[in-house]
């Protein structure tokens, strides 16, 4: 499984595409395609920085449940945000951190 399809290249002014990992053969697959899609998975990590993940068993009204409850966060203050800050160091991702910009990405864009 290779990335390379699924990014533009530098120059373009296009942003790169989210590249779609597929579990399907995660739990029944053979160790070399799990390897393989653990392979793809931290490229896509390193390359991109984000990943869309479908057939990974999770209910869409699960999906649906945290990304309610991450609305539910970002709608607070930041004051109110900040009472649960992110532990020092980079091994550790839970809490809350401040962005450095406002960015921000409805879901639903990148499932159609």
């Amino acid at each position: 499984m290779s990335l390379e399809n699924g990014l533009v290249m530098a120059g373009n002014p296009s942003p790169p595409r989210i590249p779609i990992i597929d579990f399907l053969r995660w739990e029944e697959g053979s160790a070399q395609e799990r390897f393989e899609i653990g392979a793809a998975l931290v490229e896509a990590c390193h390359e991109v920085g984000f990943v869309c993940i479908i057939n990974h068993g999770v209910s869409q009204k699960g999906i649906n449940e945290a990304f309610e409850w991450s609305q539910r966060l970002f709608n607070l203050s930041l004051e109110e945000k900040m009472l649960a800050p992110h532990p020092p160091g980079p091994t550790v991702h839970r809490g809350y951190s401040h962005p450095v910009g406002d960015i921000q990405v409805p879901h639903a864009e990148f499932l159609s």
